[in-house]
């Protein structure tokens, strides 16, 4: 039985209208293959929580890179910009709403780094039992680990938590991996393009 749901943040309770080019503009500056990079800026960044300066550090030492300057200027840059182009998707709100009657958990959960700290809306933060980010938790979502902190946290088993989010990889192929449920929404590969075609898929596994 379903006891919680566990949304992403970005791209799926907040919607955006411009993809993010961090990574490519970091692989050009470094000159650097962005596989690289993009690896590299996940183990320091997503799952690090601390000062930008120290954080910048490691990232270019990882990287044996002597551009330090280069980089903390361009982070520094990237961290005072707004979210301008995001938005809260509405009907997401009434399903949480919905599902909080219900008496269902709602937790949010990102992979977000300090660099993108989402201000997540009071109006949304009331119906919400926990935010967790990788972060602060430690762990990256392809880490067994998150997954197991989370339950912890909730005081529930792995097959009573439902996940909800936009990555194919992350949001729905770990955590099947590592016991939980999960439902694809605004994935550009599969999975459910609407909030009502969403809450229906999420009705499926309450009734079980």
């Amino acid at each position: 039985m379903i006891k919680a749901i566990s949304f992403d943040i970005g791209n799926t309770i907040y919607l955006a209208s411009q993809n993010q080019t961090v990574l490519n503009e970091l692989g050009q500056i470094l000159n650097l293959p962005l596989e690289q990079v993009k690896r590299t800026f996940r183990q320091i960044f997503n799952k690090n929580n601390g000062d930008l300066r120290e954080l910048t550090e490691k990232f270019c030492k990882e990287l044996k890179s002597n551009k330090f300057n280069e980089i903390l200027f361009f982070f520094e840059n990237l961290s005072k910009k707004s979210e301008k182009n995001q938005y809260v998707d509405k009907n997401i709100i009434k399903l949480i709403k919905k599902l909080k009657k219900l008496g269902i958990k709602v937790v949010l959960s990102s992979s977000s780094n300090i660099l993108k700290n989402y201000q997540l809306d009071e109006g949304l933060l009331k119906y919400v039992d926990h935010v967790f980010r990788t972060y602060e938790v430690g762990y990256l979502k392809d880490e067994e680990n998150y997954y197991r902190f989370i339950e912890k946290k909730l005081n529930l088993k792995s097959e009573e938590i439902l996940n909800v989010g936009n990555s194919l990889k992350y949001d729905y192929e770990m955590p099947k991996k590592f016991g939980w449920n999960a439902i694809l929404f605004n994935c550009p590969e599969k999975g459910c393009k609407t909030v009502e075609e969403l809450s229906k898929e999420i009705e499926k596994f309450l009734l079980i």
